[in-house]
């Protein structure tokens, strides 16, 4: 009986030899799609948490745009993307103090705020921001200019504001310059 299921085995084993042998493309094309198949899954098994009803917002660039000479300012643009399937309501981006040699943010000090906006799923918007360099808790260099990190962040009312944000190094002009 041990045998008789042996000589089967072997012999399916023979009739799926053959058939590897006489279609190679079919053994690559069954190869290929299950392999997509299983990077599909996965990435929609890794996406999960974001099929949330909830919105999803990534900071995506922080850039200058402006440091007038006659004002103790600077103007900051802000781009965020909401990659979440909900609108984000009440939305600022804000810039907070990033004191020097320091890995905290000193969120008791507000730089600067946007306007009021909200962002609708898979929508993006730039805020810009500006940022009263007299408040800021840099180093003077020569000269009276001033230079120190500034950390921005997006919060809304609909959304638990995340720690991920984005750190630049604001350089003021010098008095009289």
């Amino acid at each position: 009986m041990k045998e008789d299921y042996i000589s089967v085995v072997k012999n399916y084993i023979s009739i799926v030899e053959k058939q590897i042998l006489a279609h190679p493309g079919r053994l690559l094309a069954a190869t290929t799609v299950a392999i997509v198949v299983s990077v599909a899954v996965w990435a929609g098994l890794s996406n999960l948490p974001m099929a949330s009803n909830a919105p999803a917002l990534q900071m995506v660039h922080v850039y200058v745009l402006t440091a007038p000479a006659e004002e103790p300012s600077l103007d900051v643009a802000v781009a965020v993307n909401n990659a979440g399937t909900a609108t984000a309501k009440g939305c600022y981006a804000k810039a907070f103090n990033h004191p020097l040699f320091s890995e905290e943010i000193d969120e008791t000090t507000e730089l600067g705020r946007s306007e009021q906006f909200d962002l609708s799923p898979h929508g993006g918007h730039v805020a810009p921001v500006s940022v009263y360099l007299a408040d800021l808790s840099g180093e003077t260099l020569l000269g009276g200019g001033v230079r120190a990190p500034v950390f921005f962040r997006v919060e809304c009312e609909n959304a638990e504001s995340s720690d991920e944000g984005r750190t630049i190094t604001v350089s003021g002009l010098a008095s009289g310059s």
